[in-house]
């Protein structure tokens, strides 16, 4: 069994651990519930924005390719998507539409809405054949959401079960997979022709031949190099301690056969003390430390 850990001080260290036996008094149990089978991976990406192009643009031939690296090739973390949008977006150096009627800035001959997506195309056998899924975003997934809940993908799933689910921009609800925004941004967090700066797994230099890799680069690696495309995703329960609500977890089984474990302490204090349990009944012991990941995979 291994484990790569990251946390906020950016320890990042992997090896064979020794502390398998009982579980811990007052521990999280952690199990796996291997016939319980969700979704299998797609992939997990990142958004390659007029942005982007315009960032990679300012970089030597091998710096550009030491970046592309860091995220597709087998040293980086694993991406597997790439996300182009459809025009200009927010970061772009400018604005600009597919609008086809000149000087159409109502936009009345846009027509494309969720309906559109959802409801129309689906109910048209036709069209039904040549779609492969549905790709959602996240900012209305909220459970107090006037918009939308998350369980509407687990009801959307099981109207259309042949359709994949993809966010493009988290794994519950039968969703098969993640593509993050722009895979690196300058150091304002640009361009963007709105002002609305963000953050990037790798921010590139104004002045340099370098780029920089950001805390989040790891972390979205953590998902992205060990669920690996046709990773199926499995059952898992708490018991025991089960009160510290803000640890996450997923699990997966990859196509080599191991099993994957991520957990997210998303505390901002406290440590938790957790057990992950085999199916022969041995435990791994381990501390969460706060604001981490950590990554397990092990075989059987």
């Amino acid at each position: 069994m291994s484990m790569i850990k990251w946390s906020k001080e950016l320890s990042i260290w992997s090896g064979k651990l020794s502390n398998v036996g009982l579980t811990v008094p007052n521990a999280i149990n952690i199990t796996l519930n291997e016939t319980q089978k969700f979704q299998t991976i797609i992939g997990f990406g990142g958004a390659f924005t007029d942005a982007a192009g315009i960032n990679l643009a300012k970089l030597s031939p091998g710096a550009q390719q030491n970046l592309i690296r860091s995220y597709y090739g087998p040293e980086g973390i694993g991406y597997t998507l790439g996300r182009t949008p459809m025009a200009s977006c927010d970061f772009s150096a400018r604005e600009y539409s597919y609008d086809d009627v000149d000087g159409d800035f109502n936009l009345t001959n846009f027509a494309l809405t969720q309906e559109d997506y959802i409801y129309k195309v689906y109910s048209d056998p036709d069209a039904y054949k040549i779609v492969d899924g549905l790709a959602i975003h996240w900012y209305a997934d909220q459970s107090t959401s006037d918009i939308v809940d998350p369980y509407h993908l687990t009801d959307a799933h099981n109207a259309y079960p042949d359709k994949f689910l993809l966010y493009t921009e988290v794994l519950q609800h039968w969703v098969t997979g993640w593509t993050d925004w722009n895979i690196c941004l300058d150091p304002q967090g640009g361009p963007n022709w709105v002002n609305n700066w963000c953050d990037s797994p790798i921010i590139v230099s104004n002045t340099t031949d370098e780029f920089e890799k950001q805390p989040m680069y790891y972390g979205l690696g953590h998902f992205a190099k060990f669920i690996v495309p046709d990773s199926v995703i499995i059952g898992l329960n708490f018991e025991g301690n089960t009160n510290q609500t803000n640890l996450e977890a997923i699990a997966a089984l990859n196509p080599s056969g191991q099993k994957v474990v991520v957990l997210n302490n998303r505390d901002v204090a406290s440590t938790y003390q957790i057990s992950v349990i085999n199916k022969q009944g041995s435990a791994l012991n381990l501390a969460i430390e706060p604001r981490s990941f950590t990554t397990i995979v092990w075989s059987e």
